[in-house]
């Protein structure tokens, strides 16, 4: 044999070598591996050998009808952790073999039946990330900012859609999106309530509280798509979602906070403030009455433990208990008979009975937060139409200040005789009162302000008529 024929054989024996190597990686090769790899019961190796020739032209669709059975019935085993991530690859395989025969019956129904569960499994899994997220959290901290926004929600919607075409659209989506977040606060409360009776509370009122929280999310989810459909609809769905939020806002507010927004209240009530939402300030302060009465008591008691071992709280005793508890029976007294009537002496007596609650509370507790956030529903009301009380308050200043500048003139006479004049005690009260008398003109002047920018965006955002909108 010559060299050259030896040289050939060589070099055929790898050639051979790789062409058998390439039969073993055809598609049929792939495929018929993996159906021995099924018969054996080995669905990881399936699932490795198929997936790759899912895209294939001759057995990818029954490979990915192959895959997608696997991952289905791995979906579908009790407890499954991850029955989500296996319905979603079952559904995409599912869609790869009806893509490559939709007319076929079984594979339509495949798909449909792997694709069937995967809403309701995908809003189970972001609920649980939801509650995982905010577990820790304080509820008032998300009942509080859930109620300023479905009270700028319920303002918005009365005439958002008379808006240019482009406007409209946005804000829609803007205020879809903030009432879904509401959705989801109602989704998180329901889920502590849900635990409230294995912690030891009343369990039948702890049922009426989680069926509450259940009504208020799905309203909540059918108000957000209303709004981003742009229907007329949306503000009675946003109304509704105000009052169940401010109701839960009622129930949550701590005394502290309960307190301060009741002061607001009456002070809207005495001063005849427009209403809002179409309730009464009277009732409402008397709400918060009520609700500061309520959960006083027991908060009074854990405070005056906490504050036995911690110096660093200001003090509160039991006697400023007892007189508080006393102070806010007499409040309540009076509310009630300025809710049958409105009676002016009355609500001024209930602003004082406040005063004096508030200035027996802990200073620290007083300044809380919370209360702060309850009390952005009354703020800018309160100060429009606290204007004119801010102007009597000004000349009453600047006859005080006339009345000081005089004695000051007096005691400065009797001084002339010296050589080393003195400051005098007239003079320093005199430039306190002129400091104070400047901060309440301009403070007067920005409510003032206030009051015309207020005034112009509800002109801007009062509902056209027909004939008069952008369309």
């Amino acid at each position: 044999m010559t060299e050259i024929s030896r040289f050939a054989i060589l070099l055929a024996l790898p050639l051979s070598l790789l062409a058998a190597q390439e039969e073993e990686n055809t598609d049929s090769a792939v495929w018929n591996r993996g159906v021995d790899q099924y018969r054996d019961g080995g669905t990881t190796n399936v699932l490795e050998t198929l997936r790759p020739i899912m895209l294939s032209r001759t057995h990818g669709a029954r490979a990915a009808e192959v895959v997608g059975k696997i991952h289905y019935d791995m979906a579908r085993r009790p407890g499954e952790a991850s029955a989500l991530h296996h319905l979603e690859e079952a559904a995409a395989a599912a869609q790869i073999a009806l893509k490559a025969n939709p007319g076929n019956p079984r594979l339509r129904d495949n798909f449909a039946r792997a694709a069937s569960d995967l809403p309701s499994l995908r809003e189970t899994a972001r609920i649980n990330a939801l509650l995982e997220r905010e577990k820790d959290k304080d509820p008032f901290q998300l009942i509080a900012p859930a109620l300023e926004s479905a009270r700028r929600i319920a303002k918005a919607s009365l005439g958002y859609t008379t808006n240019a075409p482009a406007s409209a659209v946005a804000l829609a989506d803007s205020l879809s999106a903030q009432m879904s977040r509401i959705a989801d606060v109602a989704t998180v409360l329901k889920g502590i309530s849900a635990s409230a009776p294995a912690q030891g509370g009343d369990a039948s009122n702890a049922e009426k509280l989680t069926e509450f929280l259940e009504n208020l999310r799905v309203r909540a989810g059918e108000t957000a798509e209303s709004l981003a459909d742009l229907s007329e609809e949306a503000r009675y769905g946003a109304a509704e979602v105000e009052d169940s939020m401010t109701r839960i806002f009622k129930s949550a507010v701590m005394p502290p906070q309960a307190i301060r927004i009741d002061q607001t209240c009456q002070s809207n009530a005495w001063l005849d403030v427009e209403e809002e939402f179409s309730r009464p300030w009277q009732g409402e302060a008397c709400d918060y009455t009520a609700a500061f009465r309520t959960k006083f008591p027991s908060w009074a008691d854990a405070y005056m433990q906490k504050a036995a071992s911690d110096t660093n709280m200001p003090p509160f005793t039991a006697e400023a208990k007892e007189e508080i508890v006393k102070l806010s029976g007499e409040l309540a007294a009076v509310q009630a008979l300025c809710r049958k009537e409105n009676l002016p002496p009355k609500q001024e007596e209930a602003l004082e009975l406040i005063r004096r609650i508030i200035e027996l509370m802990p200073e620290e507790k007083n300044r809380g937060g919370g209360g702060q956030s309850g009390q952005k529903q009354n703020e800018n009301d309160n100060r429009d139409n606290s204007k004119d009380s801010g102007q009597d308050d000004n000349q009453q200043g600047g006859q005080d200040r006339r009345q000081d500048s005089g004695g000051g003139d007096e005691q400065e006479k009797e001084q002339d005789g010296k050589d080393e004049p003195q400051p005098q005690e007239g003079e320093e009260e005199e430039s306190a009162e002129e400091k104070e008398i400047s901060a309440v003109l301009k403070q007067a002047q920005e409510r003032s302000d206030e009051h015309d920018e207020r005034k112009k965006l509800k002109i801007n955002r009062a509902i056209l008529p027909p004939n008069e909108k952008d369309w």
